[in-house]
């Protein structure tokens, strides 16, 4: 969201607003603007804006410009501290009267190492006009010296010409001198010869008389030059005055009453001359030479840094609110931080009972596992025991037979190959899942002259094994009678699954 920017000249006679936005590429916009009359007010009166104007954005105020001093003051190069110091200095004996009395504040010129502009009010005249804002509804956040803001105006607008040219700004009797620049910074303020304003039977306006006219301009012309000059008398090298405010004249009425007319130009001020104007401001450019003080304020108050005449505790105030989001953050982060401190403690024997009955959980699940261990062996030895005993026991009864070696070949999946007789015996691939095997070697005696004898008790004794309870079946049996007087004998037992106790 774009910055909005709403500056207020209260004049003699009216109060001109304007509210500027920057724009993308960081020049000024004029969005709107308004000229309101001003009646038989106190100097420190503040308008009714319309809300339009004011809405979202930072105010800041130019006052009459007999309200208000500005100075362009030489110092010598030394650190800000010293400068400081050099400059209160500076400031005491410019300002008539106690600096404990007044509002004054100073900023360094841009482009100028050793000039700094000095502004100062009434400390009276400033809270009123603070007092005024706050009745209103509004709250200023920059009280601009008049001279300040022109100087500020001439800047920006004439960047080309602006060491050669002076502007004044004229209202009513009263016009404001300005010649900026670096190091030839200088501002006056003086008064020109009234006007008649009516006739005497009160039918408005009459015509001028020629005598006091000519009066007004010739001492306008000689008020330029002089400041032009920089009151040394010399020829000025100054080239361009610039003609500004409601009551200024043709700048042709100013050139036929100049001493020395030659090489100097003189022209209407054009304050809107590097500010863009937004469509709800058309048609401003017909008083654009009576805006420059506005434009100065709306500048000075996006300058970094620009002499205010806000009271300090005003601008303490406007500090607090403009941060007040960062100290309500930090009150809601403390208070946030508090409240888990506290609940942390709360929560911390509870957190300690936590880990415990976890700890305590965790060891019972480990001897429940270890349990459980236990028992499964427990429970397989015995099978174990009940299974190699009933194959002794139908050995036995087999008569003349024994069971010479008992090898596991594995499960389905992953067992080793292991050899019965020389051949190698593994577990075929189509077991189904959990299916043990069993490698048997044994011996029979007496198996006859052609070993039908041994060979019937064997075959016997196997069909009997492959009748035990956890016998799935009995397979690749092999016989060898090699050797007089005995008949070996292998096969493969496929045991069942174990079953869940």
């Amino acid at each position: 969201m774009r910055a909005r920017t709403v500056a207020l000249e209260c004049g003699p006679s009216r109060y001109v607003v304007g509210a500027f936005v920057p724009t993308a590429d960081g020049e000024l916009m004029l969005e709107e603007h308004a000229l309101l009359p001003r009646k038989a007010e106190p100097d420190a009166a503040w308008p009714a804006l319309p809300e339009r104007l004011i809405r979202g954005g930072r105010i800041a105020v130019t006052p009459a410009p007999n309200l208000t001093l500005a100075k362009f003051i030489e110092v010598p190069p030394a650190a800000r501290v010293q400068r400081a110091r050099v400059v209160r200095f500076e400031a005491e004996q410019a300002i008539t009267r106690p600096l404990a009395e007044v509002v004054w504040d100073w900023a360094p010129v841009p482009g100028a190492d050793n000039t700094v502009e000095l502004a100062a009010m009434t400390a009276e005249k400033a809270a009123e006009l603070c007092a005024a804002a706050e009745q209103a509804g509004v709250s200023p956040d920059a009280i601009v010296a008049r001279a300040s803001a022109l100087s500020r105006a001439l800047c920006h607008n004439y960047p080309e010409s602006v060491a050669e040219a002076v502007l004044a700004e004229i209202e009513g009797t009263t016009v404001v001198l300005v010649r900026a620049g670096a190091g030839r910074s200088a501002v006056r303020l003086a008064a020109l010869p009234d006007l008649p304003a009516a006739d005497g039977a009160g039918n408005g306006p009459a015509e001028p008389a020629r005598g006091p006219e000519l009066l007004r301009w010739r001492r306008l012309a000689a008020e330029m030059s002089r400041l032009a000059d920089g009151d040394g008398g010399s020829p000025h090298s100054t080239a361009l005055f610039l003609l500004a405010g409601p009551d200024a004249p043709e700048p042709e009425a100013v050139e036929r009453v100049l001493a020395d007319p030659k090489g100097v130009r003189v022209e209407r001020f054009d304050a809107l001359r590097r500010v863009r104007v937004g469509k709800a401001a058309a048609g401003v450019a017909a008083i654009a030479h009576e805006l420059g003080a506005v434009v100065g304020t709306a500048l000075a108050l996006r300058a970094p840094a620009a002499p205010n005449l806000l009271p300090p505790e005003r601008r303490q105030e406007q500090v607090f609110r403009r941060n007040r989001w960062k100290w309500l953050t930090a009150a809601g982060v403390a208070a946030v931080h508090v409240e888990a401190v506290a609940l942390t403690r709360e929560l911390q024997p509870w957190r300690t009972a936590r880990r415990e009955v976890q700890e305590r959980q965790r060891q019972t699940e480990l001897g429940q596992r270890e349990l459980d261990t236990l028992t499964r062996l427990a429970r397989e030895r015995s099978r174990w025991a009940r299974l190699l005993g009933a194959m002794e026991a139908r050995a036995a009864a087999a008569g003349g037979v024994w069971i010479e070696t008992i090898e596991p070949l594995g499960t389905a999946i992953g067992a080793s190959p292991a050899e019965l007789f020389g051949s190698p015996v593994g577990a075929p691939s189509g077991d189904p899942a959990g299916m043990l095997r069993v490698a048997v070697t044994g011996v029979a005696l007496d198996p006859g002259s052609d070993g039908r004898r041994g060979l019937e008790r064997l075959r016997a004794l196997l069909r009997d094994w492959a009748g035990l309870e956890r016998m799935a079946a009995v397979e690749r049996e092999r016989f060898d009678a090699s050797e007089p007087g005995r008949l070996r004998f292998g096969c493969v037992l496929v045991l069942k699954p174990e079953e869940a106790p």
